[in-house]
């Protein structure tokens, strides 16, 4: 079958939403079709699709959307015991790793909420760390996803706060994300400035 009309029998439902990936990663070209061997001239959408080897993929798919979750659903479990705790900080890293967790699998909106929660979490607290932990996780996917400007003033934030917090391998880490944002902008200058505070903070801090 081809792969376009598999997906219209496929109803946009987020639940089906692993097994509609899996249908396009399955996708094979037509080998009856004088094209099959050009696929620079096909679209997705034309390849066969076979149902058997669907199914064998399934199972190995299954288990990996499962982990995924299981991980997420653990690490918000975590967070919840440890806010029972009183374990604040605690809570602030379980969260960051779940989002961590989605963006490893470029999943980068719903790694920003994981992130979004954590910062929320930590922005009350006196200790400033999990904050400064947060505000980090947040730039750097924003950096990642070309955010730029978005991502020069969470790490500005994350340096006032890693410095009046003496921190400096945090405050290292906020200039190296400065440092990228201007390489990004083609700001050398700037870049190789922001790259040497970062340099030096971390040769500081041992």
């Amino acid at each position: 079958m081809k792969v376009g009309h598999a997906l219209r029998l496929l109803p946009s439902l987020e639940a089906v939403f692993p097994l509609r990936s899996l249908l396009l990663a399955s996708a094979e070209p037509d080998t009856r079709d004088v094209w099959g061997g050009s696929s620079s001239y096909r679209t997705v959408g034309l390849h066969e699709v076979d149902s058997g080897e669907l199914r064998r993929q399934f199972a190995a798919g299954f288990r990996t959307v499962t982990a995924h979750l299981d991980a997420l659903y653990t690490a918000f479990a975590d967070a919840m015991d440890a806010e029972d705790r009183d374990d604040h900080a605690g809570a602030v890293r379980r969260l960051l790793d779940a989002g961590r967790s989605e963006e490893r699998l470029g999943r980068f909106d719903q790694a920003n909420a994981w992130f979004r929660a954590a910062l929320q979490l930590a922005e009350p607290l006196q200790d400033q760390h999990p904050e400064i932990d947060a505000l980090l996780a947040i730039g750097e996917l924003t950096e990642r996803v070309g955010l730029y400007q978005q991502a020069a003033r969470v790490y500005q934030r994350a340096l006032a706060l890693a410095d009046a917090a003496f921190q400096a391998p945090a405050a290292s880490d906020a200039c190296a994300g400065l440092g990228a944002v201007a390489t990004a902008a083609g700001d050398w200058r700037g870049a190789q400035a922001w790259y040497e505070r970062a340099m030096g903070l971390a040769e500081g801090s041992g």
